[in-house]
């Protein structure tokens, strides 16, 4: 099915960056069996970054939260493309893209 995806970045209340991402339809799916929970995401031209993910405190599958959002936010800071691919229950991998004509703007 048509399905979209958001990232957003965001201040938890201790005062800390948190990345997560949301799918409109479907669900993100780790590897249970050897517990690799992770996505694949592109900046630019760089090379291909794995970045391993928690699923949402409350079970919603249709949420998941990103482990290591210093590295992540520092990329997309300086990137023009942003590709991210995640794999989702009975429908495997996507790949969805975020362009824009200029760098994240941090304020």
């Amino acid at each position: 099915g048509e399905c979209s995806l958001t990232y957003t970045i965001r201040k938890n209340a201790k005062g800390n960056n948190d990345v997560y991402l949301h799918i409109s339809s479907g669900q993100f799916m780790g590897n249970q069996i050897t517990g690799d929970n992770y996505i694949t995401v592109r900046f630019d031209d760089l090379p291909a970054s794995k970045y391993s993910f928690s699923n949402s405190s409350d079970g919603s599958s249709d949420y998941i939260f990103l482990n290591n959002t210093k590295d992540f936010i520092a990329k997309a800071k300086q990137a023009k493309e942003i590709k991210i691919e995640v794999t989702l229950f009975n429908e495997g991998n996507k790949l969805f893209r975020f362009s824009s004509p200029q760098p994240l703007v941090w304020e």
